[in-house]
């Protein structure tokens, strides 16, 4: 489920069409794997206890700045959370558009069901293009 446009896979969230965003970047920085999406976001996973470790790396994608100035200005701001079985692992706080990437690890031994998480910081679902770059997740 994604607040604007479709879950992209290996490339930015751009618009309302699968498949219309650009390479995912963020500051500058190119990603060749992970999902785009836009604000508010909630991915499941199932790795049913046989996981033990997941590490990415986020950030709001560069295409925010291809908008007009105008339109965008103040907005994009969000929240990575990351939780395993209903408890928070890992969490971004609050990431701009002008945040460089943060890698986020979270423990995932014995987690049934994963939630990857994007949250608007303030400003709804305007002008966001989060990106979960490069996942590593290490399994059985």
């Amino acid at each position: 489920m994604a607040g604007w446009g479709p879950i992209e896979k290996d490339r930015s969230n751009g618009e309302e069409k699968a498949n219309d965003g650009p390479p995912s970047s963020v500051r500058n920085v190119a990603f060749a794997k992970g999902l785009g999406v836009s604000a508010p976001t909630q991915i499941f996973y199932r790795p049913a206890g046989k996981c033990s470790q997941l590490t990415v790396a986020v950030g709001v994608d560069d295409y925010y700045f291809t908008k007009p100035e105008s339109e965008r200005k103040g907005k994009g701001n969000v929240a990575f959370e990351i939780w395993g079985d209903g408890n928070l692992l890992a969490e971004s706080g609050v990431m701009t558009p002008y945040s460089p990437k943060k890698t986020l690890t979270a423990n995932l031994a014995d987690v049934s069901t994963l939630r990857l998480i994007v949250k608007p910081s303030d400003d709804k679902d305007a002008y966001d293009y989060p990106d979960w770059a490069e996942p590593k997740i290490t399994c059985q």
